[in-house]
């Protein structure tokens, strides 16, 4: 074959099939970068110490590796970090105010840490996944309470 230029041949590709992960990667990581941005960009409410401030950093890294677990499927990166923000959760450092309303922001939290660390121990990405939107959505919520602008849409 001397001269002739040899093709490498490729995958058949189905375009109707949507990639899952890629879909799952993508989703995934956009809530965490909003509710990054939502934390970094947030002013200190008055009060606010530094227990709650490095709480509040410790959980944005643990956030952060656990939707390296999620995305890459390592189930027991999932789990570790999910059950960090468990753990967390219950600190002193934790608790931003005295209300029942914070309260109910705390419980949804935990609740939804619960179910991610549920959802690792079963290898369910697709359930870990929806618990770590749920996840996203009780942080965002708290924020925008926090701020004092829980009644803006």
């Amino acid at each position: 074959m001397t001269g002739q230029r040899r093709l490498a041949s490729r995958p058949t590709v189905n375009p109707n099939r949507k990639d899952a992960t890629m879909k799952l990667k993508a989703r995934s990581g956009l809530r965490w970068m909003l509710l990054a941005a939502v934390v970094l960009a947030a002013p200190a409410p008055s009060g606010r110490d530094d227990a709650t401030a490095a709480a509040m950093r410790r959980k944005l890294k643990y956030a952060d590796r656990l939707l390296s677990g999620l995305v890459t499927q390592d189930f027991g990166r999932l789990e570790g970090n999910a059950v960090k923000l468990v753990e967390l959760s219950g600190g002193s450092g934790w608790l931003a105010r005295q209300t029942p309303e914070y309260a109910l922001f705390l419980t949804e939290f935990q609740r939804a840490a619960g179910e991610l660390v549920t959802a690792a121990k079963a290898k369910d990405v697709e359930g870990a996944n929806a618990a770590n939107g749920q996840l996203t959505t009780s942080c965002v919520a708290c924020h925008k309470y926090i701020r004092g602008d829980a009644s803006k849409p």
